[in-house]
């Protein structure tokens, strides 16, 4: 199968007027899903960005149009300085999808640090900046869930730099976005994102937060500081097992990370998440004081000032000002430099490591723990759970028969009241069943139609035997097909009467010779 970016140059030409406005400049970036090219929108005459998508048929998956959809929806709803914005959207009539996004006129964060580390107070700095931007994210209950350099961009100011937040296409949304919900991404609860920057709860599959995007956060300001990346597998395997380890993430340049910045780093790259960051708040808040504690803000009163909510206000030091306590930066040694040089060439394949379905999948199937991936299942929405394994399937099969004799049991009970109420008792046991079922939404088997009313099918005929054996005795003999009189004269009617008549007879003799015999015991 062609690749997307491709697959697109059949349907968008350079030189071009998508949807007769956005003039196509040139291609400036492409991946697994499409391809993004720089134009002019002649309306305004400002530069923009498109992101395009194959037709789906062609190029695009379900899931790729799914990211595109939620990425779409999710960024038109977080305006921050340090977001990328949304300007328009739509459908070509090739079905090309395409957004409309802010042309950011920088680098990845990637192709920054790798090429030399970030001094410390622009560490500081940027890592307030999407802070800033994830608390929004955060606060509207969007997590990020794939935050790594190559969705950070970087564009160089005179007093520092500008950041933006890229691709919300895997975003997880604990709530409604404007009171419109957005579908889950199929396979919601398996683990997504990339592994180098993927955090041990996500690579489990369990509960994220905001405290998930801190992690990755951790690990971006690691290579900020050092130019080198925290975890170094080229594997999918080894990447993840690097997260969900109980070892501490082996940091080999930690040398290069100044000491003031030590107590930060390892609390946002805390394997356990309670010990983590819990809120971007609190990480700003840290930042905030660690300038100080660096030197860099003394001396600046009027240094830029962040709202939690909207980004850096303008209104800083003017450009080139320095503070006058500011502590000396060390320069990288030769050799780290070199290093660093080293792996600039290995990010460019970075996208191979994106997490795809099948790669997890048969990572998970030798790796991951047995418990956690039957809680995956066991919380995954299923409307109706039906049987798997041979229990399963054993426990579906005798629920109709369990089912049938507790009914017979608690309407026997019943024999003063009229036929309609008889039959509506008698079938309280399956209705709560289902309804219980359907409602939990469980993939549980524990919560499936056929366990529930195995169960309430158990509790209906101890009920029954509790309002009186002898009583119940004595319907049995009686008249225990009460229930067929509607239905006797069809055909087969007389031998399904008798089969039943007798064997609910023959219950009526085992459960009259054990009262018997409790009752000797006794006297």
């Amino acid at each position: 199968m062609s690749q997307p970016g491709n697959t697109l140059r059949d349907y968008i030409h350079i030189g071009d007027a998508l949807v007769g406005r956005y003039f196509i400049e040139d291609t400036v970036g492409a991946g697994a899903f499409g391809a993004i090219y720089s134009a002019i929108d002649q309306q305004t005459g400002e530069r923009v960005a498109v992101k395009a998508l194959p037709p789906q048929g062609e190029a695009a998956s379900d899931t790729a149009l799914a990211r595109f959809r939620r990425e779409m929806k999710v960024i038109s709803n977080l305006i921050h300085r340090n977001i990328i914005g949304l300007y328009d959207f739509g459908q070509t009539d090739e079905d090309v999808f395409f957004m409309i996004l802010e042309y950011v006129d920088g680098k990845p964060l990637d192709r920054v640090v790798y090429r030399s580390p970030l001094e410390p107070q622009d560490v500081i700095d940027v890592c307030e900046q999407i802070a800033s931007a994830l608390n929004l994210a955060h606060h509207r209950g969007v997590i990020h869930r794939d935050l790594k350099p190559a969705n950070i961009m970087l564009t160089r100011e005179a007093d520092g730099y500008d950041v933006k937040v890229l691709d919300f296409g895997m975003a997880k949304l604990l709530s409604r976005i404007d009171d419109d919900s957005i579908p889950q991404l199929t396979r919601e609860g398996m683990a997504v994102g990339t592994p180098r920057y993927i955090a041990p709860e996500q690579a489990r599959g369990e509960q994220v937060g905001p405290w998930t995007d801190l992690y990755a956060l951790g690990l971006l300001v690691y290579e900020m500081l050092t130019g080198a990346r925290a975890v170094k597998a080229d594997d999918v395997e080894g990447a993840v097992s690097a997260h969900v380890s109980r070892k501490p993430l082996d940091l080999q340049e930690l040398d290069q990370v100044p000491e003031t910045f030590r107590p930060v780093l390892f609390r946002l790259i805390e394997k356990d998440p309670q010990k983590r960051y819990r809120s971007a708040e609190e990480l700003m808040a840290d930042l905030d004081a660690l300038r100080y504690e660096t030197g860099v803000g003394i001396g600046a009163p009027d240094r830029p000032q962040f709202d939690p909510l909207k980004g850096r206000v303008e209104g800083g030091p003017a450009a080139g000002a320095t503070s006058q306590a500011a502590a000396p930066v060390s320069r990288v040694p030769q050799e780290r430099r070199k290093q660093a040089q080293r792996i600039a060439a290995e990010a460019r394949q970075e996208q191979e490591l994106d997490l795809d379905w099948e790669a997890y999948d048969q990572h998970g199937s030798r790796q991951r723990d047995p418990a956690l991936k039957k809680r995956e299942k066991d919380d995954a929405y299923v409307l109706f759970r039906g049987p798997d394994r041979p229990i399963e399937w054993v426990e579906a099969c005798v629920a109709p028969l369990l089912g049938f004799f507790a009914f017979v049991l608690l309407t026997a009970q019943l024999r003063s009241f009229d036929y309609g109420i008889r039959l509506a008792v008698g079938l309280v046991p399956v209705v709560i069943a289902l309804a219980w079922s359907v409602g939990s939404g469980r993939g549980s088997w524990r919560y499936s139609f056929f366990r529930l009313w195995n169960l309430f099918s158990i509790a209906a005929a101890f009920v029954a035997h509790a309002l009186g054996p002898a009583k119940l005795i004595t319907e049995l003999y009686r008249h225990p097909t009460w229930f067929l009189a509607p239905v006797r004269d069809l055909p087969g009617m007389d031998a399904t009467e008798g089969v039943l008549t007798w064997v609910m007879r023959r219950y009526a003799v085992v459960l009259s010779t054990l009262l018997d015999s409790g009752g000797h015991l006794i006297n």
